[in-house]
């Protein structure tokens, strides 16, 4: 015999409220965490816009026309030879 046959119809009730609620506790620590992680990842994506934004101001157009090796790392790599 099971123990649900012990059990009078209100102690299965309880215990399968119980158990019911036991997931949906599982269940909201999990989004907890869910929300946690999301949050922490705005925050990254939100610093690296912001530092984008800081680093490289200027329109697409204009960046094409950098010389971002500029003249010492060009005097440095001639060293090397």
């Amino acid at each position: 015999a099971t123990v649900a046959a012990t059990q009078t119809p209100c102690e299965c009730l309880a215990t399968a409220v119980r158990a019911v609620d036991a997931a949906l506790h599982r269940v909201d620590l999990g989004l907890q965490t869910l929300d946690l992680g999301v949050a922490g990842f705005e925050v990254l994506v939100e610093t690296v816009a912001f530092c984008d934004e800081l680093l490289l101001p200027l329109p697409e157009s204009l960046l094409l026309d950098l010389d971002l090796l500029g003249e010492a790392l060009t005097e440095s790599l001639l060293l090397l030879l």
